[in-house]
């Protein structure tokens, strides 16, 4: 698991649609 990946879960947990911050994945 990636950094990128652990912030991707960790927003996810919070409902954040964490896409929206992260275009360029």
């Amino acid at each position: 698991v990636n950094g990128f990946d652990l912030v991707a879960r960790c927003l996810q947990a919070e409902g954040v649609t964490w896409m929206a911050c992260f275009p360029a994945n």
